[in-house]
């Protein structure tokens, strides 16, 4: 079709991201504090006279947010996965539109993608902030 004929009534942006990190000796909860100042607690009392592990092997967060410009909604999940066979944190970030009953033309899905490549960009740097950051620079 001409890019006067392209018509679409959903869109997705997604990045994904993954940091090196052996969750199955280090707590991932911690690097996700200390690294992303991203808190998750589990109360103490979990682990305290049984013999379960406070360290989780398996781990995922997932969280999706209203956004007005551009009207999407932007999810982030954070979860233990493997990078290069290697034990790491993988983190997606994603942009999405869906409204069915507005249709976007080629000038509009590109001002879309740039408005939703700025809020990830924003975002991953935001996380990382500090040491993650410092190890990204390298």
């Amino acid at each position: 079709p001409t890019p006067a004929e392209i018509i679409v009534d959903s869109l997705i942006l997604r990045y994904i991201d993954a940091f090196e990190f052996d969750y199955s000796v280090n707590n991932i909860i911690s690097f996700l504090h200390d690294n992303l100042k991203i808190s998750v607690n589990f109360k103490k009392n979990l682990f305290e006279n049984i013999n379960i592990q406070s360290n989780p092997q398996k781990f995922i967060i997932h969280s999706s947010f209203s956004c007005s410009d551009p009207q999407s909604e932007i999810t982030l999940r954070l979860a233990t996965g493997q990078r290069n066979s290697k034990k790491a944190l993988i983190m997606e970030t994603i942009v999405h539109w869906n409204n069915p009953t507005i249709a976007l033309n080629v000038r509009e899905i590109i001002k879309w993608i740039d408005k939703s490549h700025t809020i990830v960009h924003d975002w991953f740097f935001k996380l990382i902030e500090g040491k993650l950051e410092e190890d990204f620079e390298k």
